[in-house]
């Protein structure tokens, strides 16, 4: 593991946040010239998703420019994994620096240094919606990995990343979240992991059965947050939103 390679990642327009959360864990399994050959399947157990989903990531970081990758065969002809190239490398290091190693490991380091995270250059590199969460949370100093806390929240759908949002402001207002000085307060990335959250979103914004829609609480996460999720059809306003009438009287 790289800091030079990890930071060069923090800052780097993934497009989306399961994009970055790949790049971060290929910056991890790197070496110090961007290079790594970890498998798809060790990226995917190392974020929870399935391989599909990393391969798709990894596509859209290739279309953007951010990594290379070329495939590798055994002796005998079978596959193996691939070299993955990080976009770090100039010119030049291609050349010299950035040649393959061909003993390197596919093991990951398990622990992302969260100095090299969590630093004010690469703050802006997160998606703003996440930053937005980031920010609200109640950390105890220190405790937080921000790389773990994007992961577990990218693994979440739209609608519950609207009611997490949700449930960290009801959070904040219980002594948990204050009693000295907030030292019970767990890690971002285990309260979303741990599904803590659901313990603080109101029971009416959860509809009763799965078939039913709630219109009411949608709405209510409009009005107070601008948050319109494509899942939920046509926005307020436009042709084909599915609101009932009454609701839209005061938007």
């Amino acid at each position: 593991m790289s800091g030079r390679v990890l930071n060069w990642a923090g800052r780097a327009d993934a497009g989306d946040a399961m994009a970055k959360a790949v790049l971060l864990v290929l910056a991890e399994a790197a070496n110090e010239h961007g290079v790594t050959f970890v498998a798809q399947e060790t990226v995917a157990k190392r974020l929870n998703a399935c391989r599909a989903t990393v391969n798709r990531a990894m596509k859209r970081l290739q279309v953007r420019g951010l990594i290379e990758t070329s495939r590798r065969h055994r002796s005998d002809g079978s596959r193996s994994s691939n070299l993955i190239r990080l976009s770090l490398c100039n010119s030049e290091q291609r050349n010299s620096e950035c040649k393959p190693n061909v003993t390197q490991s596919d093991s990951i380091t398990p622990k992302i240094n969260p100095q090299s995270i969590t630093s004010t250059k690469t703050a802006k590199a997160y998606p703003e919606s996440f930053e937005a969460v980031w920010k609200a949370y109640p950390h105890f100093r220190g405790r937080s990995d921000k790389a773990k806390s994007l992961a577990a929240w990218a693994r979440l759908g739209g609608e519950e990343q609207a009611l997490l949002s949700g449930g960290i402001g009801a959070f904040r207002a219980t002594p948990a979240a204050t009693k000295d000085g907030g030292q019970y307060v767990k890690a971002f990335e285990r309260w979303i992991a741990g599904e803590q959250w659901r313990d603080f979103v109101p029971k009416a914004a959860v509809p009763a059965q799965p078939e039913a829609i709630d219109w009411a609480f949608r709405m209510a996460i409009f009005r107070r947050q601008g948050t319109w999720l494509a899942a939920w059809g046509e926005k307020p306003g436009r042709e084909g939103c599915q609101v009932p009438r009454e609701m839209l009287e005061d938007v």
